[in-house]
């Protein structure tokens, strides 16, 4: 790789996350979309797919809540209000956290890397408010949810209510516009919700069969790992550090799921993510599954790791050289958002793209049906 395309990269690498590299083993010219058009507008859900979606969202809150909430004279309180409270007692500490810089950011400037050193010092800042809201907690005694011992029922009980409070509220509010029963269920509205409301039994009963809950359980983890012109990120649902029978320490990433569980691939890509940050670490995968309640181990090898890291680096080199083959499949097809920009789509579906259809049109050398000629044609046949 040339001096040149290795500075570029540096100031601008190329980023993957899950869904972008399952969008380019898909069709790499849906990635290059997905980069150039963020916003476009995604097809209308069906009326199952909302609900879904609905019964997802707030299960993803319920999780969050545990994980991240803490407990503040009996209540649960989100990280964001105790943020405020923190803020209230140290503004100038957190005034100061906003004007960290990197610590080389005035060399990466004068190199003509400054996204680089912006990149950069917005992980210092937000590694310094980490900090002083753990020295805020500390000081205050302020306990994480997740840290109790939700295994006593005297303990998960008012946690239950609690969350149950959260999810009515909840549902009530994201189930507007939604036609429960109607289209595919023969299902009251109190139904779904109820079945809502049933899954923080669920939930809780799973963190405490599994042990996924404590002082080293963390949820919404940010992993971003920059390298080789990449910058590589993702979120985990959920990451518990644990120490075996051997005393041997351990990485057990968890991703939730509604139902049952999905792509392994995913669960592979964060397990890269914490080798590439943490180095040559014992590594654990697993499957979620909130309805059930059942955790499902998923393999994770060095050799599946080795592959992805293969995997990406030809992304990155064939992003670099802007080759974006596009691989057209009406089955796949059908459900991409970006159908419309894409003339590969058309030329499958039509024959020909909607430009060279509008060339045609105003070619002069175009056939002009005579309809005169067609109708006395068709009206001697039918007599």
């Amino acid at each position: 790789m040339s001096e040149e395309i290795t500075k570029e990269l540096l100031e601008s690498p190329v980023i993957l996350d899950w869904s972008r590299l399952k969008e380019f083993r898909s069709c790499p010219q849906r990635y290059k979309y997905s980069v150039e058009h963020r916003y476009i507008e995604k097809p209308e859900l069906s009326e199952r797919e909302r609900y879904n979606f609905l019964f997802g969202n707030i299960m993803h809150s319920v999780l969050e809540t545990i994980y991240r909430s803490y407990i503040v004279d009996g209540e649960l309180t989100s990280e964001k209000e105790l943020l405020k409270m923190a803020k209230k007692e140290l503004p100038k500490a957190f005034e100061k956290a906003e004007t960290l810089l990197c610590e080389n950011y005035k060399y990466l400037k004068q190199q003509g890397l400054k996204k680089k050193a912006d990149r950069t010092t917005k992980y210092v800042r937000e590694a310094e408010r980490k900090r002083l809201l753990t020295a805020y907690r500390e000081k205050h005694q302020i306990l994480k949810t997740i840290t109790l011992d939700i295994s006593d029922p005297e303990v998960r009980g008012p946690l239950a209510l609690q969350l149950k409070e959260i999810v009515a509220e909840k549902f009530e509010e994201g189930s507007k516009g939604i036609t429960f029963g109607v289209k595919y269920k023969p299902k009251k509205k109190e139904q779904y919700r109820d079945e809502c409301i049933a899954a923080v039994d669920t939930i809780l009963k799973c963190l405490v069969d599994n042990k996924l809950f404590g002082s080293y359980a963390s949820s919404e983890v940010r992993v971003v790992v920059e390298t080789s012109g990449l910058e590589l990120k993702g979120i985990l649902d959920g990451l518990i550090m644990y120490r075996d029978q051997n005393n041997e320490q351990i990485f057990k990433i968890l991703d939730w799921k509604s139902t049952k569980a999905e792509d392994p691939g995913q669960l592979h890509f964060y397990a890269m993510l914490i080798m590439l940050k943490f180095g040559d670490v014992n590594i654990e995968t697993c499957f979620g599954l909130i309805r059930s309640g059942e955790v499902v181990s998923v393999e994770t090898s060095k050799s599946h790791l080795n592959d992805l890291i293969k995997e990406v680096l030809e992304v990155r080199d064939y992003v670099i050289a802007g080759e974006f083959e596009a691989k057209p499949k009406k089955s796949v097809c059908r459900r991409c958002p970006y159908i419309k920009l894409c003339e590969d789509y058309q030329v499958m579906m039509f024959g020909r793209t909607d430009n060279k259809a509008k060339e045609l049109l105003e070619s002069d050398e175009s056939e002009v049906l005579d309809l005169s000629a067609w109708l006395e044609d068709a009206n001697g046949k039918n007599t």
